[in-house]
């Protein structure tokens, strides 16, 4: 556990980091990231469980960044929110710095909102009834209080529990294709080996149901962009640029 001297936006917030890397891999920006959270408590989930850290919790990654957050919402629900889950893709393709200051700017209202989850926002899911419109991207949840928590938790955990049911056609067409980067502006630029494959189509598929079915519990999904939508287009853009700039380069 990890204590600090400051808060984001003003308030107190509880925060969890689920990553999957060598020992001390990301001390630098975790570092700067701890600063951003006077008075906070978090803790860094490590999936990578033989490379975990002295205070670091060793992940089991059977199902990724995923179930590091069912052990990191395990550890906050006790506790008073808001709440923050991200993933080590916030030191790896985004604009670390920037989303930082994205989350400075929290508003002390975001208390009182109840059945609620903020993050990156997608709106271009309506052609397929897998891919819900919008749903949230994986990598960065804000939960505002603990009934949206424990509402978040239990969804979590109802999907990574279930069987894949059947997919529609066009749904594994769209899979397909974004798993084999056809375009160099959309689609997966990761790197395209059995395994690592197999990893991106499990997230794609939970990170579309749960969007699916937090909506069907009554969740409202929220933009991170509401608090500074300038700041947050700009964001969007940047981690665009920058996701295809380190794929060209290798």
């Amino acid at each position: 556990m990890f204590a600090g001297d400051q808060t984001m936006g003003g308030i107190v917030v509880i925060w969890g980091l689920v990553t999957f890397a060598k020992r001390n891999q990301w001390s630098k920006p975790l570092a700067q990231w701890r600063a951003q959270f006077f008075r906070s408590t978090g803790w860094v989930v490590n999936n990578c469980a033989e490379q975990a850290s002295e205070g670091e919790i060793a992940g089991h990654n059977r199902q990724y960044e995923f179930g590091g957050y069912l052990t990191l919402l395990q550890k906050m629900e006790p506790l008073q929110g808001p709440y923050v889950l991200v993933n080590d893709t916030l030191f790896r393709t985004h604009h670390r710095q920037g989303w930082m200051n994205l989350l400075k700017k929290v508003p002390a209202r975001i208390e009182s909102e109840s059945r609620a989850v903020y993050g990156d926002i997608r709106w271009d899911g309506t052609a397929l009834p897998e891919r819900p419109n919008p749903f949230l991207a994986s990598w960065i949840f804000v939960l505002p209080n603990k009934e949206s928590l424990q509402l978040f938790q239990s969804v979590l955990e109802e999907v990574l529990m279930e069987e894949t049911p059947a997919l529609s056609p066009a749904y594994e067409s769209f899979l397909q294709d974004w798993l084999s980067a056809n375009s160099r502006w959309r689609g997966w630029h990761g790197r395209l080996t059995a395994d690592a494959l197999a990893r991106k189509r499990a997230c794609i598929l939970w990170e579309h149901r749960l969007s699916l079915r937090l909506m069907e519990s009554g969740m409202h999904l929220r933009s991170l962009g509401e608090w500074d939508p300038s700041l947050y287009s700009r964001l969007r853009l940047i981690d665009r640029i920058k996701t295809r700039w380190n794929a060209w380069m290798g």
